[in-house]
């Protein structure tokens, strides 16, 4: 984490982690014996689940998003086969995977079920402390401020 919450840098370790699981695999997926319906369940097994390690602490901006969408089209076309050169829009490639949820739509989940685990522990824990807890004392910004109005 950095000091104004940007997660770009960690969401680029991980679909550079991610990356490198799905180019180890590049047999299983250049390979025609393998159905697409056990290639979907390896890609969500190895790879996937290496991207979305710890994604529960991620602030997830517009940039980060289309970076992690961008990650998991990526991981479908090398699947169906289908190079970069290729005309093919996502909906088609939606299509063909037959796709559920996407990734983005599994980070949001996993955070839900983050905010709903720390909701019910106990009020004593310190991380719910930390989520539904109170600062006491003025914003440094704030009372800046109010003294700047009086001067």
């Amino acid at each position: 984490m950095t000091y104004d919450l940007d997660c770009l840098k960690e969401i680029a370790v991980r679909i550079a982690k991610a990356m490198a699981n799905l180019k180890a695999l590049d047999k299983i997926w250049k390979s025609k014996a393998i159905t697409l319906k056990t290639k979907l369940g390896i890609l969500k097994t190895c790879v996937f689940s290496t991207m979305l390690y710890d994604c529960e602490t991620w602030t997830v901006t517009k940039r980060c998003e289309s970076r992690i969408l961008s990650f998991e089209r990526k991981c479908y076309r090398k699947i169906l086969r289908i190079g970069w050169t290729q005309k093919a829009t996502n909906e088609k490639l939606y299509r063909k995977i037959q796709l559920a949820e996407t990734i983005l739509q599994k980070v949001i989940q996993r955070k839900l079920c983050l905010f709903g685990h720390i909701c019910r522990m106990d009020d004593s824990r310190k991380i719910k402390t930390l989520v539904f807890g109170m600062m006491n004392g003025l914003n440094k910004r704030g009372l800046w401020a109010a003294k700047a109005a009086k001067i």
